[in-house]
């Protein structure tokens, strides 16, 4: 590997992310965190005096120590400051406020059953005089035509009171309120039509307004020009990072070839922008002064793409890292171009610490260091002097090397692995190029009243590449085999896999001994964590019963193999399943899965409902029995029971077939745990339980786990 000093910048990032991360994770107090950073500061100072004064290099290591400890205090502080609900006027602080006053500040989403904003919270009503607040929060309108019309900077007051973002409420599913939180945002308010009024136009930032103005202006050429809705969709998310339009199956299709960063405007797309306009001004080389004003023209051009793009932040990130790298270049400080990347990392990190935890962050950073280091040294393994096979090979060599360094984080957060990337990539990135290209130029054109008809026919030609991509991948989602599911990794195994594959790396570019002994560690402990998952894995004996909003979805595990309980609308609901419960089946593991249709509210199927199920359940009317304990589900109205001869049972479920008041069902039925599902209206506050008796409620405590 390269000698430490060649990527200096590792000196500050290292010690910048892991500050961040003690920010984020740890309750440290700030003043000791500020102290230790302002003597790490003098002793950084004092290094730097006596140097100068004596010239000696006796105490260098306590600089470096002096410089690694500073860096994590700012990290650290860094976060601190940039969490907002910790400011003395955030809107959360005013738990008597009588009305709110929100400024959105982004365009709204449409969503299946209410308009979505971000907005600010500038001022909140206490005892009828309005203070001046500030923090971010969510709000939800109801569909109206008076909420369609809002915009970016529109004022609205509303008497609702916000709520707190809620934790999963099933094991495994996203963690919505911590990746929110990231955002700072932690709230979120839902308006009904009546309750909320407009109050004209707040604060808009000029540069905002006319991003999103362009935005706009270009997404509305495209679906004029393009017209189908699946290729409007893909283009407008391929073009201008819009993606509400896209549907979950055609996502999946894209995630599935491993082709899912084409959808997102990244590297990618800025990476082809910038190789289209250096060769657009290949005459500018001939002297300083020209190829000066190339490379200060192409920064401003790609900013003004990361600008109509409406400025999010995978397109920032690389808008800043390219802006770096040609600076560096023509300032000719880009000796190793993985030390100039990086160095944006860092610039991006002091501006947004928390920009360590988007996952879009972590992914582009890990495919360009693998590009910017191993490329250069994979690619020479095959050459030929067939133009076409080289080009081919060059882009299969830069897929397998990002590829390299992304699959374990890949694993990590989406728990599959596309089998057909290097297929994909090498047939899609080349047509998502011309894609790329041709949209720019018709786009551009489209300014130029009499050049119309060229416009209109480069629109079909993108029409025609978008459907054929579409089409490719829809299809290549269908072979079999051809995506890995269902790998589950924690993150310490995701860093021995990381620390397998540098070992790997710094072997067979330097026959170092040290690494193949690390190597081999590394591997030992990942195979033993491995082994210790399944060993828990296969003493599971558990009943779950998932939170899912009106809906009732049951599941009793033995080892790696589980009986799903649901109705068939549940279970063939794709995206519900993925959000709620798939991860935490592959958490658990599953060798085998059998779903059983909840029919216990039609008496001739529940007749016929006797059986044994994945030879661990026995189903018998509204009861299962599973290692010796009952579990009822009562339908309709349960009979009458003399006390001393009440059903006895080890867990009764309510879902809202229970016809029975409450306190009449327990009258009726003994058992050790009462589950109210999510599916269940049922109201049981102020209500009196059986002594011995363990209640859940799912709808306020989220999915529950029984050990059977």
């Amino acid at each position: 590997m390269r000698p430490y000093s060649q990527v200096p910048i590792l000196r500050l990032l290292l010690p910048l992310c892991l500050g961040i991360v003690c920010g984020i994770f740890s309750g440290i107090s700030i003043y000791p965190v500020l102290a230790v950073m302002i003597i790490s500061f003098l002793i950084m100072l004092a290094y730097i005096i006596i140097r100068k004064l004596k010239r000696s290099f006796s105490y260098r290591h306590y600089f470096g120590v002096a410089v690694f400890i500073f860096f994590i205090a700012t990290g650290f502080m860094l976060i601190r400051l940039n969490t907002t609900w910790l400011e003395k006027y955030h809107y959360t602080q005013f738990t008597n406020a009588e009305a709110y006053l929100i400024r959105l500040s982004e365009p709204w989403h449409q969503k299946a059953k209410s308009i979505k904003a971000e907005g600010d919270v500038v001022a909140v009503r206490v005892n009828n005089a309005w203070k001046a607040t500030r923090g971010k929060t969510l709000v939800y309108f109801e569909n109206s035509n008076s909420a369609k019309k809002l915009k970016y900077g529109s004022l609205v007051i509303t008497q609702v009171h916000p709520q707190e973002i809620p934790p999963p409420l099933n094991p495994g599913s996203f963690n919505y309120k911590r990746f929110l939180s990231f955002h700072q945002i932690y709230n979120q308010f839902y308006l009904p039509a009546d309750a909320w009024t407009f109050e004209g136009m707040g604060y808009r930032s000029s540069l905002w307004q006319q991003a999103y103005a362009y935005r706009d202006l270009f997404l509305s050429e495209i679906s004029n020009q393009i017209l189908i809705p699946r290729e409007v969709a893909v283009c407008s998310a391929l073009l201008v990072g819009y993606v509400d339009q896209l549907d979950a199956d055609l996502v999946s299709a894209y995630a599935s070839s491993g082709a899912l960063h084409v959808l997102s405007v990244s590297g990618l797309h800025v990476g082809l922008i910038f190789v289209l306009l250096q060769k657009l001004f290949f005459f500018m080389d001939k002297n300083k002064l020209a190829y000066m004003l190339k490379q200060l023209f192409i920064i401003l051009l790609i900013w003004f793409y990361a600008f109509i793009t409406g400025l999010s932040a995978p397109i920032l990130r690389s808008a800043m890292m390219i802006s770096i790298i040609l600076i560096a270049k023509y300032l000719r400080r880009d000796s190793y171009m993985l030390n100039t990347t990086l160095a944006s990392a860092f610039i991006i990190l002091c501006i947004n610490p928390f920009a360590l935890t988007e996952v879009g962050f972590q992914l582009s950073y890990l495919a360009v260091i693998g590009i910017v280091y191993l490329h250069q040294r994979f690619v020479t393994l095959f050459y030929t002097s067939n133009h076409l096979l080289n080009a081919a090979w060059q882009l299969t060599s830069v897929s397998i090397c990002a590829q390299l360094v992304t699959f374990p984080l890949g694993l990590l957060y989406f728990n599959q692995f596309p089998n057909l990337f290097l297929i994909s990539n090498l047939a899609i990135i080349p047509i998502s190029t011309v894609v790329i290209w041709v949209a720019v130029a018709a786009l551009m054109l489209s300014f130029v009243s009499y050049l119309s008809v060229i416009v209109f026919w480069l629109w079909k030609i993108v029409f025609a590449l978008t459907w054929l991509m579409n089409e490719m991948l829809v299809t290549a989602e269908q072979f079999r085999n051809a995506v890995i599911k269902g790998v589950y990794l924690t993150i310490g195994q995701t860093w021995l896999i990381y620390i397998i594959i540098a070992m790997a790396v710094w072997f067979l570019l330097y026959k170092n001994r040290r690494a193949v002994y690390l190597f081999y560690i590394s591997s030992f402990l990942l195979i033993l964590s491995f082994i210790y998952d399944q060993i828990l894995i296969n003493n599971q004996k558990k009943l779950i019963v998932y939170a899912i909003k009106g809906q009732s979805a049951i599941e009793i595990m033995n080892g790696n193999r589980k009986v799903f309980i649901s109705s068939d609308e549940v279970f063939n609901d794709k995206s519900l399943i993925r959000f709620n419960i798939e991860r935490y089946w592959y958490e658990t593991g599953m060798k085998q899965l059998v779903h059983l249709p909840m029919i216990w509210n039609n008496t001739r199927a529940a007749e016929k409902n006797d059986r044994v199920i994945n030879r661990f359940v026995a189903t018998h009317e509204n009861f299962l029995c599973y290692e010796g304990k009952l579990i009822y589900i009562p339908t309709g109205f349960v009979p009458f029971s003399a006390k001393d001869n009440r059903i006895k049972v080890h867990t009764v479920i309510v879902t809202d077939q229970c016809k029975n008041k409450l306190s009449t069902l327990l009258q009726r039925v003994e058992t050790k745990n009462l589950i109210i599902d999510a599916s269940s209206k049922i109201k049981i506050k102020d209500m009196a339980f059986p002594s011995g008796t363990n209640v859940y409620d799912l709808r306020k405590q989220g999915a529950a786990m029984i050990e059977m």
